[in-house]
């Protein structure tokens, strides 16, 4: 499950994280809605320049010498050095000179984050890494009746925008960009990054987390801290600080609801039961009854219509969409079933093979090579258990603080990619046998996740990070079955609220297409 969905649900609406959740129609990781094309240019761009930004920052900054750095020549050099590979490789058009004034905006924020962590968070100039895009899973660590914590139970998945390590010190930052003003609605902001501290700490014994917030038209900054007050007035930004540390026990419970509801809607009476016995303040929404029907938000919600179809009590629907929706929410049982099962199975750590040293050939391909001391025969089990086929596999960084364990209950995989039996290759060299093989970016949609570590490793290519590497069969989730449901179920739900008796045959293809499926999944 999402970490934004769990932090929509807990810092706003219950029923609005659902509807999300059910129709893989989150808001974008930065705002509560979908980013804009320039906002999506944005975040990519900042993906793309953090990583030798934040190299060229610590050569040059010095905490015993103090002073600051000129942010603005540092952005353009780095722009100049990664501009070529941004628009080979990427997904996106990026007009660095319309984007220009608000990245520095934010990588302003972004120093005074990092030059603090130096000086006083116990961060070392040399040993830092910086990982941005970063997938990182939450998954059980025991069954659900013996789990100490609630919701550990359940697989989270979260991609903060940027992860500072440090290899010493074991400490880590977590850093957001937001493209909006730092005042207040930010809840979900707030609570999100929570989560990432939350999961984070289980890896590292110190965690800080920090928000940098800027706007478009004024290119102001902002940078908010939580969980600690954090001064960085000495950096030349404005700073904040929230404690919102409260919100963590009702989010363990908004991600066992937000499970719950894709089977059962009377989960809706257990968080009013839990908000009268716990006071855990969740919020459920009615645009029927109460605050929502009279005003915000519910009157802005654009889940308005199918929330009160999907919510209605007993009776209240005309029978033939009753037993549609009766039929809708037994489809929508079985495929969050399977996208559980796809996220519990997301990699298989017994196919796992390891190597010895990862190289980049160029930002789409790496290549993976492991040395044997003796020559072993091509059909030998020491050879033959490197066919992993034609799969998805998932890589593990060598020296990685980041990398975590299934006995933990955290993990996160470097790259994911393509893998195939036909490009490994055993050969003699110097008297000993190298084996290679490669694994390849599926589709330029993921180059924001590709680029950023071949800058690192073009930067830092003897790190450790790429020495010793394991790599694991896994699988892609899919959201197709419900997307499907979603989108027939919402094209039903609107010409049932606009009565477009018109369109009867539609709705007579719908009903017979959703009831069909339903016989045929048994």
């Amino acid at each position: 499950m999402p970490v934004k969905t769990v932090a929509l649900g807990t810092s706003f609406c219950l029923k609005k994280a659902y509807f999300m959740l059910m129709a893989d129609n989150l808001p974008g990781s930065h705002t509560p809605y979908r980013l804009t094309a320039t906002s999506q240019s944005l975040h990519d761009l900042l993906a793309y320049v953090v990583v030798p930004f934040t190299f060229r920052l610590l050569s040059e900054y010095s905490p015993r010498v103090g002073g600051g750095v000129d942010v603005d020549r540092l952005v353009d050099e780095v722009w100049s050095e990664v501009r070529g590979d941004v628009e080979r490789y990427s997904n996106v058009n990026i007009n660095y000179r319309d984007l220009r004034k608000t990245l520095v905006s934010m990588m302003r924020g972004y120093a005074a984050v990092v030059m603090w962590l130096v000086k006083y968070g116990g961060f070392s100039g040399d040993g830092i890494l910086v990982f941005p895009e970063r997938m990182i899973v939450s998954r059980p660590v025991s069954d659900v009746l013996a789990a100490e914590e609630l919701g550990d139970f359940l697989p989270v998945i979260g991609v903060p925008d940027v992860v500072l390590v440090d290899r010493s010190s074991r400490r880590a930052a977590v850093i957001d960009w937001k493209m909006a003003g730092a005042g207040s609605g930010n809840e979900l902001h707030y609570v999100q990054l929570l989560l990432y501290q939350h999961i984070l700490g289980r890896l590292f014994g110190d965690v800080y987390a920090f928000l940098v917030y800027t706007t478009e038209r004024r290119g102001t900054t902002k940078v908010v801290s939580i969980g600690r007050n954090v001064n960085l007035k000495e950096f030349g930004v404005s700073y904040d600080y929230r404690e919102v540390s409260d919100r963590l026990e009702r989010a363990r419970y908004v991600a066992q609801l937000l499970y719950g509801l894709a089977f059962c809607k009377g989960m809706l009476r257990v968080a009013v039961g839990l908000n009268k016995s716990r006071g855990l303040g969740i919020r459920v929404f009615n645009p029927e009854r109460g605050v929502g029907k009279r005003n915000y938000p519910c009157n802005y919600c654009p889940y308005k219509t199918l929330c009160r179809y999907r919510f209605s009590r007993k009776g209240e629907l005309d029978e033939e969409i009753a037993r549609l929706r009766r039929g809708f929410n037994k489809m929508y049982r079985i495929a969050v079933e399977k996208k559980s099962e796809e996220y519990k199975n997301l990699i298989d750590f017994g196919a796992c093979v390891d190597f010895d040293q990862m190289v980049f050939k160029s930002p789409r391909v790496v290549e993976l090579v492991k040395w044997f001391g003796r020559e072993p025969r091509p059909l030998s089990d020491d050879v033959m258990r490197y066919s992993l086929g034609r799969t998805t596999v998932y890589v593990f960084g060598g020296d990685d603080p980041l990398r975590g364990s299934q006995q933990r209950g955290v993990f996160s995989p470097i790259l994911f990619g393509r893998y195939e039996d036909d490009e490994v290759e055993l050969r003699s060299v110097g008297g000993r046998s190298q084996l290679t093989a490669y694994v390849r970016m599926v589709s330029p949609v993921f180059s924001v996740r590709w680029l950023p570590l071949y800058m690192y490793y073009r930067i830092r290519p003897g790190d450790r990070l790429f020495q010793n590497v394991k790599v694991c069969k896994g699988e892609v989730p899919m959201n197709i079955e419900l997307r499907a449901i979603a989108a027939v179920e919402n094209s039903l739900v609107k010409m049932v609220e606009k009565g477009e008796d018109l369109h009867r045959w539609w709705s007579s293809f719908i009903k017979d297409l959703v009831l069909t499926a339903v016989d045929e999944y048994g």
